[in-house]
């Protein structure tokens, strides 16, 4: 029996003890067994947060070791699992999913050609799923985030491209996965289809003011390099929107939009000359 199985079994036999110990104890009245009983349900909810934890950390870190001895086909097996069904057991392996475990995947695919394979056929099932029956919009998230890994971004926008046209609903649902990648390959007039360039570079500040406030209380070795790295992205992308905005012709726009950003970060090229038409 495997690992996998072995840590099913135990959460299912908790969620049912758990279950049989409500029946058993509800009815008491307020005494040892109430005490007994609270004090369970807590230790229940906690084993079984855990055990969930290990059950999608477990598949990860087994798509890893395969990896390592050389066990390629059983290592896409445990990617593929993890891909679908980690967030069943721990939702907040939201980023990590899209991020580090796509990477691993990546990885994979240099010493075995067939998980890019399989990764590609997953992407064009996210989109079928999320265009034509009806999927929820985190799986165009999925789609992006492998183009991202794939090196295929352009498709991305390609893909959004014809959703803006056959089906804006659908867009509108996919565009805050793609609004950052329309504005820095400069697709003014598909990021204005959908979006605000104030609202956006409010969105922008409002992370790049979480990331300080974490750095202030969790601080890192690297931390000095992440913020100068964000610094840098806020300013240009602040530089395009403004672009963006002199291009429509609204030259208020982007003075204000350059003035709101220098505000969080003083550089010199958000007040280097008027901005003019074209």
């Amino acid at each position: 029996m495997t690992r996998q199985r072995v840590i099913t079994l135990i959460v299912l036999f908790l969620l049912i003890f758990s279950a049989v110990g409500v029946w058993r104890l509800a009815p008491s009245p307020a005494g040892v067994s109430t005490v007994f009983y609270r004090l369970g349900q807590k230790d229940f909810r906690g084993a079984l947060d855990r055990l969930s934890e290990d059950v999608a950390d477990g598949a990860l870190t087994d798509a890893q070791v395969y990896a390592d001895r050389g066990k390629f086909e059983k290592s896409l097996e445990r990617h593929v699992w993890y891909h679908e069904n980690a967030l069943k057991y721990q939702p907040s392996l939201y980023g990590v999913r899209l991020s580090f475990a796509l990477g691993d995947w990546g990885e994979l695919g240099k010493s075995y050609p067939p998980a890019i394979d399989k990764m590609i056929e997953i992407r064009d099932e996210s989109y079928d799923r999320f265009v034509n029956h009806n999927g929820p919009e985190s799986l165009f998230h999925d789609v992006c985030s492998i183009n991202e890994q794939l090196g295929t971004e352009s498709l991305t926008i390609q893909l959004f491209a014809q959703l803006a046209e056959s089906n804006p609903k659908k867009a509108r649902q996919a565009f805050r996965f793609v609004d950052d990648l329309l504005i820095v390959e400069n697709r003014f007039g598909l990021f204005s289809q959908f979006g605000d360039s104030k609202s956006h570079l409010k969105q922008v500040i409002a992370s790049r003011r979480d990331m300080l406030s974490h750095f202030a209380k969790h601080p890192y070795p690297s931390s000095s390099e992440m913020i100068d790295r964000e610094n840098e992205a806020l300013v240009e992308t602040v530089l395009k929107l403004a672009a963006m905005a002199v291009e429509k012709g609204d030259l208020a726009l982007a003075k204000d939009l350059k003035a709101m950003a220098h505000k969080e970060v003083p550089d010199a090229r958000l007040t280097a000359g008027e901005p003019e038409l074209p």
